[in-house]
């Protein structure tokens, strides 16, 4: 078994065409066909369905894609290590994380980053927290900087917390609730609310705080995953919603939005980075964990907020 033949197998099973995955190779279809050929062979299994449709992993091929992906990753980090080794500076690292993140703490950790290793390419992915852990999961992600749901838990995943970060009530700038001067629970199931989807929003305490003290649990009018949406929205209505309160500061500097002090209520979320278990990190990996933990520790993360 050959790494061009992983390879070859992992661009098929991501493009869904021999034809596009030999575009995506620079090789000819026909070079495709044969090295696939040939490892279906050495398995002695069908790795392949192919019809008009397209080319599909069959169950062997699934199987095989989950620990194809985990070996190049490994022989790319084998190779950056060398690079390091030879004093190189550059390197690829790809990081998912949260629109709240994206904005502030990652920003400066990749400019730190960058300060010190130029040559480094960086890919940067915003999505909800989900979608986000099965790119890490498939090894499709180095790294992943996000505040996370308080039930998620991966055997395969190494989570590190970097800080905690409030979860606030936002409104618009003319809001009512802006004017009342000791607002309460009861108070807010006067008015509609956008709330973001995710796990990792605060909604489940949000929900707690309602049910611990006997209210109703308010239904969201609007469900959405964009928090450009959430604020130009909150703008535009009467609706109220929770935000980080990383996103918040940025909106509230430039009288966007306002918070809004709930009595009785605390809510947060933890940020953590997440890199898998079972793989080696690069070395840009670790000096990017570090930036991160750095931010955090002297408390940059929050000095503007």
């Amino acid at each position: 078994m050959e790494l061009r033949q992983i390879q070859h197998f992992l661009a098929v099973v991501e493009q869904g065409s021999l034809g596009k995955a030999a575009a995506t190779l620079r090789i000819t279809q026909a070079a495709v066909s044969k090295s696939i050929k040939r490892l279906e062979d050495e398995l002695r299994v069908k790795l392949l369905d192919r019809s008009a449709r397209g080319v599909r992993p069959t169950i062997f091929g699934q199987s095989f894609a989950t620990h194809a992906r985990h070996i190049a990753h490994e022989a790319l980090n084998a190779r950056y290590d060398i690079e390091a080794l030879r004093g190189a500076k550059g390197g690829d690292l790809r990081v998912g994380t949260s629109p709240s993140i994206a904005r502030q703490l990652l920003p400066r950790a990749v400019s730190r980053l960058l300060a010190r290793r130029p040559g480094v390419r960086i890919q940067v992915f915003t999505g909800m927290v989900t979608d986000l852990f099965e790119k890490i999961r498939r090894g499709d992600l180095d790294l992943l900087v996000s505040a996370l749901p308080s039930d998620v838990h991966d055997d395969d995943l190494v989570q590190s917390d970097l800080f905690t970060s409030p979860v606030k009530l936002v409104v618009g700038p003319h809001h009512r609730l802006v004017e009342v001067p000791d607002v309460q629970l009861r108070d807010l199931l006067d008015y509609d609310w956008i709330v973001p989807i995710g796990a990792a929003s605060g909604r489940d305490q949000l929900e707690h705080s309602f049910r611990a003290v006997g209210l109703r649990v308010p239904v969201p009018k609007i469900e959405t995953d964009s928090i450009s949406f959430i604020c130009a929205f909150l703008n535009e209505s009467r609706f109220i919603s929770l935000l980080p309160h990383e996103l918040l500061t940025i909106e509230q500097r430039a009288d966007r939005l306002r918070p809004i002090a709930v009595r009785g209520t605390n809510w947060c979320r933890p940020v953590s980075v997440v890199h898998r278990r079972r793989t080696t990190q690069p070395p840009i990996v670790k000096l990017l964990v570090n930036e991160l933990k750095h931010l955090a520790a002297g408390g940059l993360t929050r000095s503007d907020m």
